[in-house]
């Protein structure tokens, strides 16, 4: 409960944060909040296979560069080689891990239409009972559809605090803009 409290002010805090945005740092997207709905690839720190599940991020642009979201997944991880979705003979289950992490993400160069970014997060992995606090770090990029929606994707290291280790992270979605976003600026 107190994990579920704690993301909620984090919420908050996204939220309120973009009001102070200098006037050369305002983008078309800055204060703006996205959505990107996806799927996550990764390994467990003590698993043996790369799994896939759905992941879902919401985001706040606090400015043209600067971004920070909030990322959930919830992966089907192996345990001794049994996927969560079978049991092995022993009548034993894969476990499913909930992975709940606070990113920051700052685009790098690029254009309006092509924005390659790096980001760096920190967060919870539970999987089968059992917390893990994990930090992350990675790169991507955003490829735009249209002036609202582009499509995502990013790799990204992860380390496990407790278990130790650099395990690799994956994730693939679609981006979503919501509110009104400022037209293009005018040719020269």
């Amino acid at each position: 409960m107190k994990l579920k409290s704690r993301w909620l002010v984090l919420s908050g805090l996204l939220a309120l944060s973009g009001p102070a945005v200098a006037d050369e740092q305002v983008g078309p997207r800055a204060g703006k909040v996205y959505l990107t709905p996806g799927m996550a690839i990764y390994r467990a720190p003590d698993g043996e296979d790369l799994r896939g599940g759905p992941a879902i991020g919401v985001g706040y642009m606090v400015n043209r560069n600067l971004g920070l979201e909030l990322l959930y997944s919830d992966v089907k991880v192996d345990r001794d080689g049994v996927v969560a979705s079978r049991q092995d003979a022993s009548g034993g289950k894969g476990r499913k891990a909930e992975l709940f992490w606070a990113n920051a993400l700052y685009k790098v160069g690029g254009t309006e239409r092509f924005q390659p970014f790096t980001l760096f997060g920190v967060g919870r992995t539970e999987i089968g009972g059992s917390n893990d606090t994990e930090i992350n770090v990675g790169a991507g990029v955003f490829t735009e559809l249209n002036r609202r929606l582009s499509v995502r994707a990013d790799v990204r290291a992860v380390h496990s605090t407790d278990e130790g280790g650099i395990e690799p992270f994956a994730f693939i979605g679609l981006t979503a803009t919501l509110g009104k976003i400022a037209p293009p600026p005018p040719p020269d």
